[in-house]
């Protein structure tokens, strides 16, 4: 896919809301738009990553094009609704067996993925490779709707003096990259770190915000003042305790903003007060091979090969190999009794919550 970049103009005092990594989480994107009651006098601007990694891609697409008709939205392609629309458009044996492979994987982990919703729902096979290759020209006669919505979304929307696109951009100058191939800035790992800086924001999406932090996770939208950039992917489907962020440009032509989340993580109360740790630590999936050292309960304490720092990790954060480890941290939350805490995980050692966006331990007492 090339490059297709939107202009748009934002009337003074309207409000600009966006949201980024849906995947495939229709519930939450409803849950979200509805506790900062969107309306139809706002703009929506989804940065992309609709579906996959979630459970229910298709769910989420229909709402997005339901929303695009209803309201003001714009809606532009990520790495993954890219990924999936090219496989779902080849006729090739060697993307056949690729995206084989893919519906195995989504389904251990998510259930599905969007392809093989659109099989369920047409009552059609993908058993193998053969399958999927057969039900991809199928799929494409039944869904033309959903497979033309997919391809028509932009890569670049610029709003005045606000530009949006999913993983990042080399250079403000938009235009200059119309035409060019649209995947090294769909998936743009890390580019809050690549040194750029720009004179309007730039607001993106892809890598989650929480990969930028150092001692605990955060899965707020990251804004760095000095380069213009506002990453706002909280996570959602992708971390066990992630969130969908939107940031809310109350008027887009002054650029000032604020920002909600969404979780459906359960919550509780803290009983206890808890003071902050100060020297905390945060193993990331980025740097997550790790040694386990002993076992206590349901948890293992590991260190990280590559520093050699030591924190307690629930066994189930463990990878089958045991070599690797999901994010965890070691970092203590600031707890005050009457807090209202996300439960992310009860273990022997003490619970996982999370509070205000930012994850760690609690070792208090919590009413459910």
């Amino acid at each position: 896919m090339n490059t297709t970049v939107r202009h748009i103009d934002i009337p003074q005092g309207r409000r600009l809301i966006a949201v980024s990594d849906v995947h495939a989480h229709p519930g939450h994107l409803r849950a979200l738009l509805q506790k900062i009651r969107f309306s139809t006098d706002d703009v929506l601007v989804i940065v992309g990553d609709i579906i996959e990694k979630g459970p229910d891609s298709l769910g989420a697409l229909r709402l997005v094009m339901e929303l695009f008709k209803t309201h003001t939205v714009h809606v532009l392609a990520g790495n993954v609704d890219l990924w999936q629309l090219t496989w779902i458009l080849r006729d090739d044996e060697e993307t056949a067996c690729d995206l084989h492979e893919h519906i195995i994987r989504m389904r251990a982990h998510y259930g599905g993925c969007l392809f093989s919703q659109m099989c369920e729902e047409a009552g059609l096979p993908v058993e193998n490779a053969e399958d999927v290759r057969a039900s991809r020209r199928v799929v494409r006669k039944l869904f033309q709707q959903e497979i033309r919505f997919l391809g028509e979304m932009p890569t670049i929307l610029s709003a005045g003096n606000l530009l949006f696109v999913h993983g990042g951009i080399p250079t403000e100058d938009v235009d200059a990259l119309a035409g060019t191939q649209a995947h090294p800035y769909l998936k743009c790992d890390h580019f809050l770190e690549q040194g750029l800086s720009f004179s309007r924001w730039v607001v993106v999406g892809h890598w989650p915000t929480t990969l930028y932090s150092a001692r605990y996770p955060c899965f707020n939208p990251y804004v760095s003042e000095r380069q213009r950039i506002i990453s706002i992917d909280g996570g959602c489907g992708i971390k066990h305790d992630g969130q969908l962020n939107a940031v809310i440009f109350e008027d887009a032509a002054n650029g000032c903003f604020t920002f909600a989340a969404y979780d459906d993580l359960p919550a509780g109360t803290a009983l206890d007060a808890q003071a902050e740790s100060l020297d905390s630590f945060y193993l990331r999936y980025t740097d997550c091979r790790v040694r386990v050292l002993a076992r206590e309960g349901d948890c293992a304490l590991v260190e990280q090969r590559s520093t050699g720092r030591r924190l307690w990790a629930p066994q189930s954060f463990l990878y089958e190999d045991e070599q690797r480890c999901m994010d965890v941290t070691d970092y203590l939350l600031p707890v005050r009794a009457g807090d209202r805490l996300s439960l992310v995980r009860k273990t022997s050692r003490g619970w996982i919550v999370k509070k205000d966006g930012v994850t760690g331990w609690y070792l208090g007492r919590v009413q459910a």
